[in-house]
């Protein structure tokens, strides 16, 4: 080979660094092969026999195995699948030689594991070319199983360090269990904990009210302004609602030493979510009871332009009072303000930033697009249904494939909805077709909430007349 044609191979396929076993029973073979490889930067081990390659593997371990098909002893076919059967090698690319042109045996070679196959008389860019090619594969996954080792490390650091905070604000929030808050709320009992807060129950000094503070976890300071901006939008959509059925938010504050609370009306009574847990669906009216109300709030929240964004079991509570029940939605501290033509206004959450509960999101939400009323709706829709047949609508899967469409979850692309009827006989057709309306996959062919609600009190009336009854006024105050 000319100085030219090396240097313009070793220019086209450089491989520094990179180890070769080359298993040929022709000397002249190796000695090809090792001055080609050895020539681009590469290291070559010889074996004349599957025996002697064995031995050598002891040695190395080969980004690249060159195996010649054709040698004494043991072919390289069955050493090929003997070094498939071995974990340490089982993903270590096999290159086949041979000098026979026969098809049969190209199948056999890469149905025994070989990742390519080159002829014989060699042509030296067609060997470099290919080894080069794998060479640069198995650089790449070993950068990728690096790359990987790093970031579950530090994965590994950063629960770590969550559960360190978590810890500190368990034992913290002891500690503050007796004290007098903000100069005016005596907490109690902790009453309740979440991924972002732990509520109190506490006394108001001044009026001597029970009250419920919920208090702010600290956290890392890069999500710590977040958290506090959706605090404070938790407090301000609920008094901008001012509903009957939306938990009443009484005070907000940051105290001198770091503390951001709220102060809530103290609910007594248990989460939607306890009701369907216990397995067995709800009846009828019971659910209808339920999800009046809900809807009510809801249309009262978009009329003033907000959205929840995160209506499920555990945010609809069942307040018990001396006159009865009364259904409260919570949590409004994901929910979106909107400007008057239905758009999104900027927020704590950044375009395309997918904020919710996965079960219970419409497909737009998912996908991280914007909403208006119909999301939740849609959310409304999966409630209503889930508290009639003790299940989900759609049965997902939180994990995702690489190969799947962004905001599509992989179960979904042939699933069509079962009326709830098919798993609760008591359900009557008319909440069926409602409910396959609240959960139309396409925003624009879902209803409004108002379109819901109307067409709900609609059907509730033809089913039950004036006998099914809730806390609240059947017509919304913000129709």
């Amino acid at each position: 080979m000319t100085t030219d044609k090396r240097q313009s191979l070793v220019s086209l396929f450089p491989m520094p660094g990179a180890v070769i076993l080359a298993v040929d029973d022709t000397p002249s073979h190796l000695r090809l092969l090792r001055n080609l490889i050895t020539s681009v930067g590469g290291q070559v081990f010889e074996a004349e026999s599957a025996e002697m390659a064995r031995v050598q593997l002891m040695r190395v371990s080969p980004d690249v195995i060159l195996l010649d098909i054709d040698m004494p002893g043991m072919d390289g076919l069955t050493f090929c699948r003997e070094l498939k059967a071995n974990p340490s090698l089982s993903h270590t690319p096999v290159i086949f030689l041979s000098g026979t042109a026969d098809d049969f045996d190209k199948v056999e070679a890469f149905l025994s594991g070989g990742a390519d196959f080159i002829g014989k008389p060699f042509h030296p860019a067609d060997v470099l070319a290919r080894v080069s090619h794998h060479v640069k594969m198995v650089r790449a996954q070993q950068a990728l199983k690096e790359e990987k080792e790093i970031l579950s490390k530090l994965n590994e650091q950063l629960v770590m360090a969550h559960q360190e905070t978590a810890d500190v604000f368990g034992v913290l929030a002891e500690q503050i269990r007796g004290k007098l808050i903000g100069g005016k709320y005596h907490l109690e009992a902790r009453i309740g904990s979440g991924g972002f807060s732990v509520v109190y129950r506490a006394d108001e000094v001044v009026t001597g009210n029970k009250v419920a503070v919920k208090i702010l976890r600290p956290g890392n300071p890069q999500g710590a302004a977040m958290r506090v901006q959706r605090f404070a939008q938790e407090a301000s959509s609920c008094m901008r609602i001012q509903h009957l059925n939306v938990i009443k938010i009484l005070d907000s504050a940051t105290t001198p030493d770091g503390f951001t609370y709220l102060v809530m009306e103290l609910l007594e009574g248990h989460p939607l979510s306890e009701e369907i847990r216990r397995g067995y669906p709800l009846s009828l009216q019971r659910s209808l009871e339920i999800i009046l109300p809900v809807c009510d709030v809801l249309l009262a929240a978009h009329n003033v332009g907000v959205l929840h964004r995160d209506i499920k079991p555990s945010n609809i509570f069942l307040h018990k009072q001396k006159e009865g029940e009364i259904v409260k939605v919570l949590d409004f501290g994901i929910a979106k303000l909107l400007t008057d033509d239905g758009q999104h206004r900027l927020d704590s959450t950044q375009t395309g930033e997918v904020i919710g509960t996965l079960n219970y999101m419409s497909p737009e939400q998912r996908l991280g697009m914007r909403c208006d009323g119909r999301t939740d709706v849609f959310s409304t829709g999966v409630v209503l249904y889930e508290m009639l047949t003790s299940q989900l609508p759609f049965q997902r899967h939180v994990q995702m494939m690489a190969t799947d469409p962004p905001g599509v979850l992989p179960d979904e692309r042939n699933q069509t909805l079962a009326p709830a009827s098919t798993h609760n006989p008591a359900v009557p057709a008319a909440i069926d077709e409602l409910i396959a309306w609240a959960l139309t996959r396409e925003p624009t062919a879902r209803p409004t909430m108002s379109e819901f609600l109307h067409r709900l009190r609609s059907t509730c009336s033809e089913l039950f007349g004036t006998g099914l009854s809730f806390q609240q006024s059947t017509r919304s105050s913000n129709e």
